[in-house]
């Protein structure tokens, strides 16, 4: 998978700038953010940073308004999607609001950026036909693993729950006491979820 500033023909920086890492800790520490949020924060900023290097801005105290307007534009001439563009804009608008809250800048040089719209689009759903052959499928390989798979796709299919929650079960999540079962499951952002 291409992403960041990989995409745009720069190289990642191994060590990002010290203002960058100062906001992904507090990012970290205060907000709580998931790590591949803070991964993809990173990336984008490590790429913006390059970017506008490479056109003698010192960054971030250089920035202002019209390279970052180029900087997306050259982005979405590059293909990349709404939901990418507005990714990028929440890393970059964050990081220029905590470095005026840190007085490392006088000004945020992002308040001007807009969002993107984003098409709404309905998530794609599988027919109760297309849930049976999954579920009859788990068996088929390795009868072993056949009743873990069907509480995996089973759990998938009735809870709506993201692969990414499913992975970060715990025993704990699971109570089976009282008269129907229940399990916790810990979204994005730290919502808990029954």
């Amino acid at each position: 998978m291409n992403c960041g500033g990989a995409s745009q023909g720069l190289k990642e920086d191994p060590s990002p700038h010290p203002a960058i890492q100062s906001w992904l800790d507090y990012l970290l520490v205060e907000r709580g953010l998931a790590a591949n949020t803070l991964a993809a924060y990173r990336r984008d900023l490590v790429a913006l940073a390059a970017a506008v290097r490479l056109k003698g801005v010192q960054f971030p105290q250089q920035v202002q308004i019209q390279q970052l307007k180029e900087y997306l534009q050259g982005l979405m001439e590059k293909g990349a999607s709404a939901s990418s563009q507005r990714r990028r804009i929440s890393a970059i608008r964050g990081f220029f609001r905590f470095l005026v809250l840190e007085n490392q800048l006088d000004e945020n040089p992002s308040d001007l950026l807009v969002f993107p719209r984003q098409p709404q689009r309905l998530p794609r759903t599988l027919s109760l036909e297309q849930v049976n052959r999954l579920i009859e499928a788990t068996s088929e390989d390795h009868p072993k693993m056949a009743m873990r798979d069907r509480a995996i796709v089973q759990l998938l299919y009735s809870s709506g729950m993201r692969v990414s929650e499913l992975c970060g079960l715990r025993w704990r999540d699971f109570q089976t006491d009282g008269k129907y079962p229940l399990v916790r499951c810990h979204g994005k952002g730290g919502k808990v979820r029954l």
